[in-house]
């Protein structure tokens, strides 16, 4: 897609789980975060829509159920708007294809979970990073981000529980 087609679909109304009235997806917000390279803000906003769009932002993280719930057009929106304004270097696409070509299946296995995190930057010195030391610049390894928030998308239980979220992340992005 071109950057110009992006403004149609930046305001997206869906039915959210859980609830009868739909929710509005205003992207704009995210994308101006992008554009202005705030990539720490634009984390924290991405973290926010992903809660919003299955209902869980009064919760304030998300459960295994809620990754089969995320919709697909929304995950490639938000990716799309990634990879266009961090000239492909971040994004949903490039993290599931890395977690892909080491192997990374739905099986945890700690190594190549490690390996993972050494590629994306997120585990440095046999250490996971807590969220205040990532690297929100544009000289982060390819993939770092986004990340989604502190311990609110994937991390909840700590780096190594958060496998299971992460690989049932890359499920869903498969399936889009």
């Amino acid at each position: 897609q071109s950057k110009n087609q992006h403004n149609n679909l930046l305001i997206k109304e869906i039915k959210a789980p859980e609830k009868s009235n739909p929710v509005i997806i205003d992207y704009n917000l995210l994308e101006s975060l992008l554009k202005a390279k705030k990539w720490q803000e634009a984390d924290q906003e991405t973290t926010n829509i992903m809660l919003n769009l299955v209902n869980k932002n009064k919760q304030g993280y998300l459960h295994q159920l809620d990754f089969t719930q995320l919709p697909s057009v929304d995950l490639k929106i938000i990716d799309q708007l990634w990879r266009d304004h961090s000239n492909n270097n971040f994004g949903f696409t490039l993290q599931k294809n890395i977690y892909q070509n080491l192997g990374g299946t739905r099986f945890f296995h700690q190594k190549l979970w490690q390996e993972f995190g050494k590629k994306m930057g997120w585990y440095q010195e046999n250490n996971w990073l807590k969220y205040d030391q990532f690297n929100f610049t544009e000289n982060a390894p390819k993939g770092h981000l986004p990340v989604l928030g502190d311990g609110q998308i994937w991390f909840v239980g700590g780096w190594e529980g958060s496998f299971k979220n992460f690989s049932l992340f890359v499920e869903k992005l498969i399936s889009c």
